[in-house]
Formats: C-alpha cells, structure tokens, sequence
C-alpha cells in the first residue's frame, strides 16, 4: 500500500506549464484589458483636469472683470494697477494685462503680449462680447489664455482683462495623473500576480505535485494507491479516478496472468498434439515409403530362398540392393527433415551458389537458365542452403515440361531465389499440403515426399521463408533469406 503525499516528483521542463499558462492565459488578457481601461480613464481625467485647471483662471477672471472695468471707466490706473498686482500673487496665475478696445497694454503684471492687435481671439472678443480661452505664444512660453470683455455701465466694450496660466504647470499636473494612474495599475497587476502564484501554489501546485507522485508510484508497478483529495472537486475527481485505474490495472494484470498461464498450458497441449500429429504423419509416410522396398526385398529373397541357383538371381540381389539404397536415401532425408538447427555462420554470395547448383542440376531434364538481377550475401549454413537451393531445382526440373527458369534478385531487404517451371503446378487443393513431410501426387517410388519439407525447415533455420505461387506458365518457388549487405554496398 502506498500513501501518496505532495511531494517532489522529479525535474521537469518548464518551458510551459499550468503555472504560466495561467498568468498568461489570464492574468495577461486581464493586464491587457486594464491597462486599457487606465488609459481610456486616464485620458478622460485628463481633460477633466485640463478643463478643471482652465477653468480656475477662468473664474478668477470673471470674479475680477467688473472691480476692474469700474476702475477702467473711472481711469483708476493705480487701483488697476493694484488688483493685477494682487491677481498676480495667486499662484495659478502666470500674467495678467489690461488692454484697451484698440489692444493696447495699459497695465499689466507678470508676462503679458505688448499689444493685441492682429490677434483673432482678441478681435473675437470684441465683436462677440463673449469671453474666449485658447492656448497661445506669450513671450515665448506657450501659456493659456482666457480673455473677457471689460464693460461700462452701458454695457460697452471699453476694453479686455488677459489672464494667463503657464501650460507647463497643467503638462506636470497631467504627468502627475498618470505616473499615479500608472502606479496604481502595476502595483494592482503585480499584487495580482502574487495572489495568483499563492493560490495556484495552494489550491493547484501541491495537487499536481501529490497526482505526479501517484503516477509515479503506478509506473514503478504500484497497484494499491491512496490518493486522497478532497477539493477542489476536480482534482478530487482525478484522484478518485487515478484510485479507479490503479485497482481496475491490477484487477486486469491478475486476470492477463491467469490468461497468459492458461495459454501457455494450451499452447503446451497444443505443440503436443502437433507432434503427435507431425510423428503420426511421418509414421505414416515413413512405413508408405519403406513399405514398397521391404516388400519388393522379402520377395526376392524369398524367391532365392526357394531356387537360389535359378536364372535371375543376380538381377534379383541387384534389385534388392537398389531397395536398400532407396531406403537408405529415404532415412537420410528424414534425418535431414528433422535437423532443426542452424550449425553454419558463413558469409555466402547467393548467386555463386545458386550458380554451382544450375550447374550441376541432372543432365537428363530441362536445364536452368539463370539470371541474376543483383549481388547479395547472407549469412548461414553453406551446405543447408544449398541443399534448400538444389531440392527447389529438382522439384522445377521432374516437373518441367522444356524449361526452367531460376532468377536471384532483390526486394527491398530481402535476397530471393525465384524457380518457375513450365509444369502442371499444384491443384489449389494440395498448395497448403505441399511442405509437409512425405506430401506426393507423385507415383510410388517416384520420391519421398520430404524434398520441400525439408526446404521449408532449412528456410525457417535462417530466418526466411519458402512460397508458392502460379504462374502464366507454371510452379513458381521463391526462396526468400534476409540479407546481410546494404543497399549501398552492392
């Protein structure tokens, strides 16, 4: 029983996490999303500010406009003189003038324009009556100024009071408002930031860490795992599930064993069978093939027993020579069927052998043609191979009718020896029966019926295979060996 704790579970690439993808899956777009917003209010305080600031001077200016056109009418310039001066020391104000109808200065304090004229916003005023602000060039410092109308008794023009405020002193005000406004939103995004790494940290990073111990535990064959998280429900789920599929991978591993072990029994019982039915066949074939022989030898011996002196006899112990040769051949091939392993490691070029065995095919049936398409070697026992070799040419040449043809080629890793014969071939039928052993259509005597068996077995011995298939002329036989040399190498 293994009892799961957060812990460390190993090192782990961190080129992308849950981690980051939260602070930049959520916390960015939500970054994004505010700085945005700072900037829309910041722009909107901005001209609040802006129009606050202006409107300070404007205020001041209309509060003072009518002190000052009674004392304009009573040409009072002392008293005019007086309040600029004292306009002057209120911190918001940068100058303050005095002009008459024609724009001439007549009194001024701090910095104001020498005269008015060819000013549109001046002309402005006085044609309107109605006070006008901008910005504008005063002696060479950009500053707003707000212009009203000074008025008689009768309500006339008689001249314009300028009051000016530095345009610098608004900028810093304005810089103010957004280094504040600036400060506020990375000091939010920053303590969002730490909120988020101390919750994932609490809520997920130790989940993560006690799931990623879990899964370790059930790579390293742990089946019984207590996983146990209660919130949040999510990776309370996990567990459960991880829980789940530990027990349900046990569960299933001790019924694959029981499956494994019961194959296996079969499998046993089966290859027993099979070798009951394999010597069965053989002791079927072998008592087929040397039943013919003994009996054509007990009755030439008993003949000479019953007339030893008779004509004839010496053809008679001829024949049963012949027999025993015969059955002699016949136990060298079951000998050679029931040889199951591979005692050669030769490096063999396939085309020199298959060559040697063209040439030395028998002289009274249809010659080999071979072609050889291209170079390969493999690797095996010289004398099986070539036996395998020799026994597909034998077959090709009892059953050809004029011709056979041998070809050694390769396909993709593979070295084949492709045998076509301009013979009947085989039935449909006999195509699955024609490499067991003592399988023949052929005529008693005619062969043992362990030629292709034996070519089948040797094949198996080097890791190839031997097939058939019909052709537009006859029996095609492939002899298929893996090759040891690379395509480049040819």
């Amino acid at each position: 029983m293994a009892d799961i704790t957060a812990g460390e579970t190993g090192t782990h690439s961190d080129t992308y996490d849950l981690r980051r993808a939260m602070l930049l899956g959520i916390l960015a777009p939500i970054a994004l999303l505010s700085a945005a917003l700072v900037l829309v209010v910041a722009l909107w305080a901005e001209r609040s500010l802006e129009a606050r600031l202006q409107g300070e001077i404007e205020l001041i200016a209309r509060a003072v406009a009518p002190s000052i056109s009674t004392r304009l009418v009573e040409s009072d310039i002392h008293g005019i003189r007086n309040s600029l001066d004292s306009l002057f020391s209120i911190r918001r104000v940068y100058g303050v003038a005095v002009y008459n109808v024609g724009g001439e200065l007549l009194v001024a304090a701090g910095t104001a324009d020498n005269t008015l004229r060819g000013s549109l916003a001046a002309s402005g005023v006085v044609s309107s009556g109605q006070d006008e602000g901008g910005y504008r060039e005063v002696d060479g410092q950009t500053v707003y100024a707000y212009f009203t109308p000074l008025l008689d008794r009768d309500g006339r023009i008689q001249g314009l009071l300028q009051m000016t405020r530095q345009r610098q002193e608004i900028t810093d005000a304005l810089k103010r408002l957004h280094l504040t406004a600036w400060s506020l939103w990375f000091f939010a995004v920053f303590a969002a930031i730490v909120i988020t790494l101390q919750l994932y940290r609490r809520l997920i990073g130790t989940r993560v860490a006690m799931l990623l111990t879990s899964i370790d535990a059930f790579a390293r064959g742990e089946r019984e795992l207590k996983l146990a998280i209660r919130a949040p429900r999510e990776f309370a789920d996990i567990g459960n599930s991880l829980n789940s599929m530990a027990r349900a991978t046990r569960e299933a591993e001790i019924a694959l064993a029981a499956k494994q072990n019961e194959e296996r029994a079969l499998q046993r019982r089966l290859d027993q069978s099979e070798r009951a039915a394999e010597i069965g066949r053989v002791a079927e074939g072998l008592a087929h093939e040397l039943g013919a022989p003994l009996t054509v030898i007990d009755g030439r011996v008993r003949q000479m027993e019953r007339r030893p002196d008779a004509p004839g006899t010496t053809g008679a112990m001829q024949e049963v020579r012949q027999q025993v040769q015969r059955m002699g051949n016949i136990v060298r091939q079951l000998l050679s069927y029931a040889r199951r392993e591979n005692s050669g490691h030769d490096a063999i070029e396939l085309a020199n052998l298959v060559e040697r065995v063209c040439q030395g095919s028998a002289a009274d049936a249809p010659q080999p043609e071979l072609t050889c398409k291209s170079q390969a070697i493999i690797q095996g026992d010289r004398v099986r191979i070539e036996m395998a070799v020799a026994n597909i040419v034998r077959n090709a040449q009892r059953h050809a009718q004029s011709s056979v043809s041998v070809t050694v080629e390769r396909r993709g890793g593979n070295a084949v020896v492709r045998v076509e014969d301009d013979g009947p071939g085989v039935t449909t039928d006999d195509e699955q029966e024609i490499f067991k052993p003592f399988f023949s259509r052929e005529p008693t005597g005619s062969g043992s019926g362990l030629g292709l068996a034996i070519v089948s077995n040797i094949m198996q011995e080097h890791g190839g295979n031997v097939g058939y298939s019909r052709g537009s002329r006859g029996a095609i036989f492939e002899l298929v060996f893996p090759s040891t040399d690379s395509e480049d190498n040819r």
